[in-house]
């Protein structure tokens, strides 16, 4: 399938309207993904936190992307910070899904597409539904040589309740996503 048709599904998808609900998130995800593959390779590194939030959706566990590496690094600095003190702002971009909605909004203006992202009526119900797909869905790497003294993974869970999550595990809970203005 060529760049056109998937244009083309995306354009239609994204026109369409209709309320977001899970399965219309991960077709548009995937339909994205497929599309910055059929990219050559500058655009593909352009946007390869996109297609980490993109590989998210399909996949049970993400482990060993740069971008995931990073938001493993920020959480665990984090958690050095006094209890209290204001999270860090790399922090905060990985946990409210800024920098996803930033970059998605970025790509869907370069290829011309409908842009959702910078209406918070368009893009909270999006979140939202991206969220309990992704939801206990751990984000882990395998890099030995990480450095990491405090996270090892970081989970987004539907439900607060850490009871049960082994030492080493942040768990991020929908309701934490939903109090910030996204």
């Amino acid at each position: 399938m060529g760049q056109a048709a998937i244009e083309e599904k995306l354009d239609r998808e994204l026109s369409a309207g209709a309320p977001f609900n899970e399965a219309r998130v991960v077709y548009i995800l995937v339909e994205l993904r497929k599309y910055i593959d059929t990219r050559e390779a500058p655009f593909r590194e352009r946007y390869e936190l996109l297609k980490m939030y993109c590989d998210w959706v399909v996949h049970v566990e993400l482990f060993s992307n740069k971008h995931l590496v990073a938001m493993l690094q920020a959480f665990d600095a984090d958690m050095d910070i006094p209890e209290g003190s204001p999270a860090s702002p790399t922090l905060l971009k990985y946990s409210t899904l800024s920098e996803f909605r930033q970059e998605f909004g970025k790509f869907l203006r370069e290829v011309n597409l409908p842009d959702f992202t910078s209406d918070s009526a368009q893009w909270k119900p999006f979140v939202h539904e991206y969220s309990q797909v992704v939801a206990d869905c751990p984000l882990y790497t395998t890099r030995k040589n990480m450095q990491l003294r405090n996270v090892n993974k970081v989970q987004l869970c539907k439900e607060p309740n850490t009871s049960g999550l082994p030492k080493g595990v942040v768990a991020l809970y929908k309701n934490f996503i939903d109090q910030f203005d996204i």
